[in-house]
């Protein structure tokens, strides 16, 4: 597929640097007499490039982050769809999300990116949808505890906890498919096991990554982490640990 770009700037026009990647690295184009601009900590600049791109028609540019930037100077891309009609000069949203400044400097390569194809959706309007499973949960909803447990419930063996605890953090059940995922702030995993407690259905265990945490269920559908304990060996005979 041939894309026409028109390069306006004194950085090299963007090319693919292996045969399979599926990224092509964008620089800046910085005219002003430092040739250097900074972004304070939480902060955004719209830099621009040079670069004015004909994408064909059925496809659009996409402006992602460049992983070495993102993970070692907290800087990523924001506002990162360009439409095949759009002829004006490609700028990039660089976005600080750390606590130090970060310089950008003439030449930087400060974004990469993806042209990729698109469809258009004829919308229908309707007065319900379809039901699924998961409804309207949304933005790491809990699902229900004891339909949860239905499907992957073990039998309980009463576990001591007793290091390594931890209270009040708030996480969640969420269900999804044959899946059941522990949910809570910075962290998404797969349950191998949801253990109840035989006498109380306010309390039960999960077992992820080898790992077991005890979560207290409210009334109310509040759920929190109430222990955690990274030595527990096996679960009712499940080995859930390497040695």
């Amino acid at each position: 597929m041939q894309v026409k770009i028109v390069n306006t700037s004194d950085n090299p026009t963007p090319e693919y640097k292996s045969k399979s990647a599926a990224g092509f690295d964008i620089a800046a184009q910085i005219n002003n007499e430092n040739a250097w601009v900074v972004i304070e900590p939480y902060n955004q600049k719209l830099i621009g490039t040079g670069l004015s791109f004909e994408i064909p028609e059925g496809y659009y540019l996409q402006l992602k982050s460049r992983s070495g930037l993102a993970s070692k100077q907290n800087l990523h891309v924001g506002a990162g769809v360009i439409d095949s009609d759009f002829r004006g000069e490609i700028k990039i949203l660089l976005i600080n999300q750390g606590e130090a400044a970060q310089t950008i400097r003439h030449g930087d390569r400060i974004a990469q990116g993806i042209i990729i194809p698109y469809v258009q959706a004829e919308f229908e309007t309707v007065t319900k949808l379809s039901e699924t499973v998961r409804g309207d949960g949304g933005f790491g909803s809990t699902g229900i505890v004891n339909e949860v447990s239905k499907s992957v419930i073990q039998q309980r063996t009463d576990i001591e906890v007793s290091s390594g605890v931890k209270r009040g953090i708030d996480v969640g059940l969420l269900k999804n498919g044959d899946k059941v995922y522990l949910r809570g702030e910075g962290f998404y995993r797969i349950v191998d096991y949801i253990i109840p407690f035989e006498d109380r259905d306010d309390l039960f265990d999960v077992v992820f990554w080898g790992y077991l945490s005890r979560i207290r269920y409210y009334k109310n559908g509040m759920t929190d982490l109430f222990a955690h304990n990274d030595d527990i060996m096996s679960v009712n005979g499940i080995q859930v640990k390497e040695q």
